[in-house]
């Protein structure tokens, strides 16, 4: 069973180096490193624990929004490309702007896709607590145990 999680984009000071950008996008142990130095990477390693290094990280834009010039428009070609390659069994989105692309016309699953879609709040908005993040992470861990039942293997494959 494969998870794959998308945020809305990283957020990296002005002027950091293309090449540490690129090493975000492209290297899963980089990228959940980083995370995990982050409010929200904290916050969903509480929530997720054991599952946070197997969840496959992503952003729907994966620049940086001052490369965006604070507009974020998900790069769709991106996320189709994230879909095709890992195949995952559950897509997890954190916040509107994943769930819209996720939502998107602009996104096709394969059609042997039988996959489950999750939204949960952003790791990080407001009015929400951790506890509402840990609940989130219950019901991720019951979506798996509810395919488990149905005959599917709940495995989580190790992330490359």
């Amino acid at each position: 069973m494969k998870l794959l999680a998308f945020m809305q984009n990283p957020w990296f000071p002005e002027g950091t180096a293309l090449r540490m950008i690129m090493d975000y996008r492209d290297n899963q142990d980089f990228h959940r490193r980083m995370l995990m130095a982050t409010m929200s990477g904290s916050r969903l390693q509480s929530a997720f624990k054991e599952l946070f290094i197997r969840i496959i990280w992503d952003n729907v834009q994966w620049r940086p929004d001052w490369m965006l010039n604070g507009v974020i428009t998900p790069d769709y070609l991106h996320v189709q490309k994230s879909l095709n390659t890992h195949q995952p069994t559950i897509v997890i989105t954190f916040g509107n702007v994943a769930y819209d692309c996720l939502s998107s016309k602009q996104i096709q699953p394969c059609q042997s896709w039988d996959g489950t879609v999750m939204r949960c709040h952003h790791p990080n908005a407001r009015f929400r607590t951790q506890a509402d993040l840990d609940k989130f992470a219950y019901s991720v861990r019951m979506e798996m145990l509810r395919r488990e039942l149905h005959g599917e293997s709940t495995h989580v494959e190790d992330v490359e």
